[in-house]
């Protein structure tokens, strides 16, 4: 038994704490952040709305919060003027909540009001309902609020707007008629406010009413466009009376506030690309009070707007467009995000015209923005990344194969899946290479469509660029002839993308390899194949072709003066244009001096490529090494008859050599017992004197090889 009692003691200061606490208010936070509501006023439950029930003669109510200081709340008051709540901005920590509810001595009916508290540390919500009092035994009354909107454009002012309330049914005469300044006094020294009595010019009411049977009778109240001119500084009272007969049966205060409204206008851009699919945007749609509905711009409308403000849109068709007719908020919503679907038909209007979508939005039946959604449509485009022109080498021995690798690239980010198609019809491509052929002045047969397979084109939503491999085959092929086969992207399917209008010519041959010399075939030399550098002042390349001539660079400072003389990469230099019949595997040369062997070749370096910007080195020749001539009627290997044996051979990096540029860095004099080197590549021209000592080359006559 001692035992037991010692344990309900112990038990008892619990009970006590807990008893204390489960009084009027909230503890569900035990964290650091928290937030308590108690009142002995009020009752404390954010589950339900407390309905209060206001006495007539007024009432004060107060709340305790106990907050941690990190804790936002706020009190926001709904309703007439009759109830005060303190304090209106926010707070945090701990603090109170003053409800003051004023007396009804004028026997309003029907006065409400709400009161909401809300706290940032959780979701609970505190809402009170107030209703005063009134005394059904003496003459109704009740108090309104009117919200007339006065736009800054005049065109959005109606003429006549129309406030509707209802009046309980009476037996006899009814008349409607408005009280004076005598009486709104007595009303403001009642009620403790400062109304302004409605000017008579501002409205129009009705004479009389009927019931027509119905316990109850719609009353409108008119206000003209006057109303507007007031001051929206001010609040405004329209006392009502409704007088039976010579009795005065009900009496309506009717507030009027007057807001001055500005129409906001805004253009939200946003992607549309025509791809054959409906695209979804979210518009932003901020809370208001009051139902907010979404209505079309008619073309009239838009017309309008046009006109006013010097536009040029185009409404989109209404049914490419879907579109919610209204918002719906929840309580803790500050915007909302609507959904506004642009049908996949919309990607196929003119792109060059500023098509919109014109939005209203209306807050109880009131404009307060418009919004042009405008689409920047777009069809996106494949590009296909590719030389117009690619040379491939196909070697006569095992698989007789060779590839090219090329990429198609969307220009905008990819969100579809698509393949890129490509010419397959056997015309269109015989077209391709004839047109070709006529344009190059060349003679090429076109690849069989077999042997030339491409590798997949299809994109995935990952994809913004594409690899193609084109894998080309011999098989069937003549040796040594020349095949074209132009790649043509022609589409993508069922989808509407385009796809830029390019075409590579993959030019084909089929050749054994070069392993030697004497694989490679005497090319004949025409004039319109060289070109040299240095040439203002000095002899004409062409020279090379005639008979006992020669071909000099620059040989004097008193020579040309247009040319570089001296290249700063090349030296003195001679190309060699093969783009009517491009090598392939590689090339050789070979050359007589001059007779008068004061400017032979000391050191030459060979390029190749396909135009200036690509030549890379393949190989050179030294005066010793490579046994280079100075004495007349020589060759390379200093031979008096030409012997292949004695040059060099020069493979190619790739395929396809359109040109070949002999580099003279420096040549040597070789007249009686001279042997001196003058360097041409660095040497400065604008020193050269009359001494003799300056830097060029001649050559008497040039042999090219190659395959």
């Amino acid at each position: 038994m001692e035992a037991l009692m010692k344990n309900i003691w112990r038990i008892i200061p619990v009970l006590l704490l807990s008893v204390a606490m489960a009084g009027c208010s909230d503890d569900d936070d035990t964290t650091s952040s928290f937030f308590e509501l108690s009142s002995t006023d009020l009752e404390c439950n954010s589950n339900n709305v407390i309905d209060v029930v206001v006495p007539i003669e007024g009432q004060t109510y107060k709340l305790t919060v106990k907050s941690s200081v990190d804790v936002i709340w706020t009190t926001k008051l709904e309703g007439g003027s009759w109830i005060v709540a303190t304090p209106v901005t926010k707070q945090s920590g701990d603090g109170e909540i003053l409800i003051v509810a004023s007396s009804n001595p004028t026997n309003i009916k029907n006065r409400v009001a709400t009161v909401t508290i809300r706290n940032s540390v959780n979701d609970e919500i505190y809402r009170y309902a107030f209703t005063q009092s009134y005394d059904p035994n003496q003459m109704a009354q009740k108090e309104e609020l009117y919200a007339y909107i006065h736009y800054n454009e005049d065109r959005y002012n109606k003429e006549e707007l129309i406030y509707t309330t209802s009046i309980n049914k009476v037996e006899g005469n009814v008349s409607i008629s408005s009280l004076g300044q005598e009486e709104l006094d007595k009303y403001n020294e009642d009620n403790l406010t400062l109304y302004k009595l409605l000017p008579t010019d501002c409205y129009t009411l009705p004479n009389s009413i009927s019931f027509d049977g119905e316990v109850s009778a719609l009353l409108d109240i008119k206000f003209n466009k006057k109303t507007g001119d007031l001051s929206t500084s001010e609040e405004y009272m329209l006392p009502i009376i409704v007088s039976v007969d010579d009795r005065k049966a009900e009496l309506i205060w009717l507030v009027v506030n007057i807001y001055d409204r500005n129409i906001s206008r805004s253009v939200k851009q946003f992607d549309f690309y025509n791809a054959n699919q409906d695209i979804t945007t979210l518009l932003t749609i901020n809370k208001e009070e009051g139902e907010v509905t979404l209505s079309a711009f008619t073309e009239e409308e838009l017309n309008a707007h046009n006109s006013l403000y010097g536009t040029s849109y185009m409404s989109i068709p209404e049914d490419y467009i879907v579109m919610p007719a209204s918002v719906d908020f929840d309580d803790s919503d500050l915007s909302k995000d609507v959904k506004i679907t642009f049908k996949k038909e919309v990607g196929e209007l003119d792109e060059d015209k500023e098509y919109v979508w014109g939005i209203r939005v209306y807050v109880d039946g009131f404009p307060v923005s418009e919004i042009f959604m405008k689409p920047r449509i777009a069809t996106p485009v494949v590009t296909m990344e590719s030389k117009e022109y690619k040379h491939i080498l196909i070697l006569d021995q095992g698989e007789k194969k060779a590839s090219y690798g090329f990429n198609l690239s969307l220009d905008v980010i990819n969100q579809w899946e698509f393949t890129v198609e490509f010419e397959e019809n056997e015309t269109a491509l015989k077209a391709a290479v004839d047109k070709y052929n006529a344009d190059k002045g060349t003679s090429y047969t076109l690849l069989p469509k077999g042997n030339c397979v491409l590798s997949s084109s299809e994109f995935t939503q990952e994809d913004n660029e594409k690899l193609v491999t084109a894998t080309l085959s011999g098989d069937g092929l003549t040796l040594d002839k020349d095949y074209l086969y132009p790649i043509i992207p022609i589409g993508c399917g069922n989808s509407p993308f385009e796809v830029k209008e390019k075409i590579t010519y993959v030019h084909v041959i089929m050749e054994t390899k070069v392993e030697s010399i004497s694989d490679l075939r005497s090319i004949n030399l025409e004039a319109n194949m060289l070109k040299a550098s240095a040439t203002d002042g000095g002899n004409n390349v062409g020279n090379l072709l005639a008979y006992n001539n020669y071909w000099q660079s620059i040989w004097s400072p008193n020579g040309g003066k247009n040319d570089p003389k001296i290249d700063p990469v090349y030296g003195v230099y001679l190309d060699i244009d093969f783009s009517n019949k491009p090598l392939s595997q590689a090339f050789s040369f070979n050359y007589l001096p001059r007779n008068w062997p004061n400017a032979v070749p000391n050191e030459i370096v060979v390029y190749a490529g396909t135009s200036n910007d690509d030549l890379k080195k393949i190989g050179e020749l030294k005066y010793e090494d490579n046994q280079l001539p100075f004495a007349d009627k020589t060759w390379i290997g200093r031979v008096s008859e030409e012997d292949l044996s004695k040059l060099s051979l020069y493979s190619l990096k790739e395929s396809g050599a359109t040109l070949v540029r002999l580099s003279f860095i420096s040549s040597r004099d070789k007249t009686y017992s001279n042997n001196s080197v003058k360097n041409i590549l660095g040497y400065d021209y604008t020193k050269w004197n009359n001494s003799g000592d300056y830097p060029c080359v001649a050559l008497q006559q040039l042999k090219i090889y190659g395959k």
